[in-house]
């Protein structure tokens, strides 16, 4: 399931006869031996060393399955770990691209590919079903693993420090119709290729579709984003924002094609 494995010549056992070629199995072991203690929510994590034909490599696998918040008397919702969870949590830790493959690899049921600078430094995903059902697991079960090599010959070796800014921030939210296929990483890719000197932040706030196509077609989604602007010499005036705002606007238009609500 994970590829080609170095097999031993003289094992201790069946159940030892390779080298581990993943990280993967050994955590799925653990999140299984948890449940089994009555865990109801387990993120995991190792660091180590995997072999294969090709040779040794340094990797860090993340996984994660059951609850990620508990409900509580005050009202609160319980929430399970989801795919988002996990991309959110690589996108800060590595700083990646998340590019979703079509086709991925077992044991992946859905995955993305985690790119450095057009690289590919891992992957990460959900599971698929059988694989969890196998480890006893009946809740989605996420997963990520890096090649710790690539990832530390891409990072970059120095930290990149600012002050803290003088001056406010001003935000303006725009809203817009996409087609259900667009990823959002193109959206962000469009509205970075800008350069905008004056953009601070940019999030996703909203995201709304609807199957039966009454509001909006079955096919399109839409999408609420929030824009923060700031310049490190001066308060900016609203024409300044607004007219980056459509700077914005305009580079989505031509890169993605989409809509806008006025």
């Amino acid at each position: 399931m994970f590829g080609a494995a170095v097999v031993l010549k003289n094992p201790f056992g069946d159940d030892q006869s390779r080298l581990r070629n993943s990280l993967l199995p050994g955590l799925l072991a653990a999140v299984s031996r948890n449940l089994d203690h009555g865990a109801k929510g387990i993120p995991l994590f190792e660091v180590g060393r995997i072999f294969t034909p090709e040779g040794e490599f340094q990797r860090l696998a993340l996984i994660a399955t059951g609850e990620r918040q508990p409900g509580d008397w005050r009202g609160g919702a319980l929430r399970a770990w989801d795919v988002f969870d996990l991309t959110g949590l690589t996108s800060r830790l590595s700083g990646a691209e998340l590019r979703p493959l079509a086709n991925p690899p077992a044991p992946f049921g859905a995955a993305a590919e985690a790119l450095l600078h057009g690289k590919r430094i891992g992957i990460v995903g959900q599971l698929l079903p059988a694989v969890a059902r196998g480890f006893g697991i009946d809740s989605a079960l996420l997963a990520a693993e890096f090649d710790l090599d690539a990832w530390g010959s891409l990072a970059a070796k120095e930290t990149m420090v600012a002050p803290l800014p003088k001056f406010p921030a001003s935000a303006r939210d725009i809203a817009f119709v996409a087609p259900l296929a667009l990823p959002y990483g193109e959206v962000r890719a469009a509205i970075g290729s800008l350069n905008e000197p004056l953009l601070d932040g940019v999030e996703l706030f909203d995201l709304f579709t609807d199957p039966k196509g009454e509001k909006i077609p079955a096919d399109k989604k839409s999408l609420a984003v929030s824009l923060t602007f700031r310049s490190a010499e001066r308060t900016l005036t609203a024409d300044e924002v607004n007219a980056a705002t459509d700077r914005v606007k305009a580079v989505l238009r031509e890169k993605t094609g989409v809509d806008f609500r006025e």
